[in-house]
């Protein structure tokens, strides 16, 4: 959250559980599971991911790694680690590759500590 590019983020184990998540954040229970699902299955990615009641559709995947979903001007991404996974939101104000550099660096230090 300190970078300013994302509006809400969390780190969720590869089961839904909640690691972390920024205060107020929509991103719980079911979109959650969807995301994970989504990253881990290919089929599920064209499905989407609905947040609060809004659907993000699938712009662009590396399956079993990142997503990145669109939801006209604001997005998600979603990075996976090999025990987490961080889902971000970001608003029109950020590109979702710059979210995603965010949240990569993040992914990248927690594998260097086995997580």
């Amino acid at each position: 959250m300190g970078t300013k590019h994302m509006t809400h983020v969390g780190i969720f184990g590869l089961d839904g559980a909640v690691w972390a998540n920024s205060p107020s954040s929509p991103l719980t229970g079911d979109c959650v599971k969807q995301a994970i699902s989504a990253l881990t299955d290919m089929s599920k990615a064209q499905n989407g991911v609905t947040v609060a009641g809004e659907r993000y559709i699938l712009v662009r995947n590396d399956p079993g790694v990142m997503l990145i979903m669109k939801k006209g001007q604001s997005g998600l991404v979603a990075y996976k680690s090999a025990q987490c996974v961080i889902i971000a939101l970001h608003d029109n104000t950020v590109k979702a590759e710059t979210t995603l550099t965010s949240v990569g660096k993040v992914i990248d230090y927690l594998g260097k500590h086995g997580y």
